[in-house]
């Protein structure tokens, strides 16, 4: 699913429940929750005490000087919450948010249970922005979803012809079928979405002249 409110057509079910916004995103952060929801709680009465040097660890610990390494888990964990801070960044159209995580090593092509990128949701809500700044990255433009809806098919959906344009012009394909067999371009027909059919056609010509191949 890669839609904020539009309706599926087959199941009659939103392909996308609306949320709040995300939690300050970031990386530090998220991986610093994660330490200090880890922290053991020592107490003298179940143990006894350590010895000075591991006390004086844990205390630096504790009050944030002297950080715990992270385990495996947590490491995969906050990889995990990363990808989902910087889909969401693009769900809610900051871009700031984006540059950063993609700068601190976060992949662009990161998907979340749906299998939706950054790309899918910035496309599907029309921010032109960062869907310009994640092509420019390398972001895949034809990269789909479980419903294997493309980042156009999210656009055309929508009817966000700047987006179409500049996903068109960067190679998007305009035959990709999603899993009801549909191009995006059918799918702007079924909405009825006769100015997303229009801007299609002036996309796929200005990219043959520009020498982009369109499929």
């Amino acid at each position: 699913m890669c839609l904020v409110s539009v309706q599926d057509r087959g199941s009659g079910r939103k392909l996308e429940e609306t949320r709040p916004p995300p939690p300050p995103h970031s990386p530090q952060a998220a991986a610093s929750a994660i330490r200090r929801s880890r922290q053991p709680s020592v107490t003298a009465a179940s143990s006894p005490p350590p010895p000075p040097q591991l006390l004086a660890s844990c205390t630096r610990v504790q009050m944030g000087v002297e950080p715990a390494q992270p385990t495996p888990v947590s490491a995969a964990a906050t990889a995990a919450e990363q990808a989902q801070d910087l889909i969401d960044a693009a769900r809610y159209d900051d871009l700031k948010d984006v540059v950063a995580l993609f700068s601190a090593g976060v992949s662009l092509d990161s998907t979340d249970s749906q299998g939706r990128t950054a790309l899918h949701m910035a496309s599907a809500n029309g921010h032109l922005a960062v869907v310009e700044y994640l092509i420019q990255n390398g972001a895949n433009v034809n990269a789909t979803n479980l419903q294997k809806n493309t980042p156009l098919h999210c656009a055309c959906l929508n009817g966000h012809i700047e987006v179409i344009k500049a996903l068109i012009s960067a190679g998007a394909s305009v035959s990709a079928l999603n899993s009801h067999e549909k191009t995006p371009m059918d799918e702007a027909v079924t909405k009825g979405k006769m100015d997303v059919i229009d801007a299609i056609g002036a996309a796929v010509a200005q990219a043959e002249l520009d020498g982009v191949t369109v499929s």
